[in-house]
């Protein structure tokens, strides 16, 4: 992940480790902050739900990035 910052967006070493740093923290994170919500507010199942459906959402985002890139990888299309 670094060399993908550091070659496409043109991110420093430095930088580049703080962002990674700061993704994985969020990331580590998010799993208590869902609890503190579920719970209280919204319900297990519709936190499942939730939860699912923006892993779905998620998931398509990314593998549509890709597919793109890819394309423009094999084409050579800019």
């Amino acid at each position: 992940m670094i060399l993908y910052l550091m070659s496409d967006y043109n991110v420093g070493v430095a930088k580049g480790t703080n962002i990674i740093f700061l993704w994985i923290s969020a990331t580590n994170f998010a799993p208590i902050l869902r609890a503190f919500l579920s719970d209280p507010y919204l319900g297990s199942f519709l936190t499942i739900g939730l939860g699912s459906l923006f892993s779905l959402l998620v998931t398509f985002i990314v593998l549509d990035i890709l597919v793109i890139k890819l394309k423009f990888i094999l084409f050579k299309i800019r």
